[in-house]
């Protein structure tokens, strides 16, 4: 530390970005079975997905005005969704609700938009989820930098 000015010197900056954070652990089978692991095993959390219980929270990037609607895979540190609906008074984000009720099984009243009403970036939470789907399953190991051992 640089007493005069209060600021790290260049070694401590360099220690500091080396230090591994701790990763929390998520146990969801169905994502597990989907990639052929035990179900005992827990997955690190990525950053686009936050479960508490049965109440799963999703950080989306969504491309409104797609030709169908899908999971598109990951776009930084978020699980990133085509929709077919115009972003246009708000039909995108119910179309956005009904699409990841069906994608989960849930039904839409369970699904709510928490962040994001009038932008792609958006944080929405789901009730009552019991399994992730084998389309949002198979990225896990992707977001958290393990490989696929099929």
């Amino acid at each position: 530390m640089n007493e005069e000015h209060g600021v790290p010197n260049v070694q401590e900056r360099r220690e500091t970005k080396r230090r591994a954070l701790p990763v929390p652990a998520l146990r969801i089978a169905a994502g597990k079975a989907a990639m052929g692991h035990s179900a005992d095993r827990p997955w690190p959390v990525p950053a686009w997905l936050t479960q508490d219980g049965d109440r799963v929270t999703l950080a989306l990037r969504v491309q409104p005005r797609a030709s169908r609607d899908e999971v598109a895979g990951l776009y930084g540190d978020r699980l990133k969704l085509r929709i077919t609906a115009p972003p246009v008074d708000g039909a995108a984000n119910e179309h956005l609700c009904r699409f990841l009720a069906r994608l989960f099984g849930v039904p839409p009243s369970r699904v709510q938009l928490l962040q994001g009403a009038s932008g792609r970036d958006k944080l929405v939470a789901l009730e009552g989820v019991r399994d992730l789907p084998g389309t949002i399953a198979r990225l896990l190991p992707q977001a958290a930098g393990r490989e696929d051992h099929r």
